[in-house]
């Protein structure tokens, strides 16, 4: 699951808590296997003459565990942070996930649309420090995942 979570947060965050994660069911939203996920991220108020951040390409497995349990692993992977992080305002609405990662850094809105069982992009917004950042992300499902030796 904290690999659909990173995914989904585009490897950017998470959350500890004092929270309890509402149930999300992404059964028949998003499809286990290897996903490719190309994310952009653009940060207002950074010092002159910083470069811009170019697009980042990642590969994750998303296994069945992760989507059958997703609710139960995110609210696990909060409380591996140690309180650095707790998610607020988990919901799912159709096929639009929504939440808040609150950090020591700031509040990040992260918008998830499952356009089909094998593709999704999102949108994380808000605020690190003194930067403001919005962060775009497309995946798209590129094969199984490999079995684990023993599998």
């Amino acid at each position: 699951m904290r690999k659909l979570f990173l995914v989904i947060a585009c490897g950017v965050f998470a959350a500890p808590v004092a929270l309890a994660v509402n149930h999300v069911d992404v059964s028949g939203l998003i499809t286990p296997g290897v996903y490719q996920i190309t994310s952009k991220m653009q940060m207002e108020n950074m010092p002159p003459g910083m470069p811009a951040m170019p697009a980042h390409t990642q590969k994750t497995c998303v296994t069945k565990d992760d989507v059958q349990h997703f609710s139960r692993n995110m609210a696990e992977q909060t409380k591996k942070s140690k309180g650095d992080m707790h998610v607020e305002d988990l919901s799912l609405h159709g096929n639009h996930l929504h939440f808040k990662m609150i950090t020591h850094e700031g509040v990040m809105d992260v918008d998830v649309i499952f356009d089909d069982p094998t593709h999704f992009h999102q949108t994380l917004k808000g605020a690190m420090g003194n930067y403001r950042m919005t962060a775009h992300g497309i995946a798209h499902r590129i094969g199984a995942c490999k079995p684990k030796h023993g599998d």
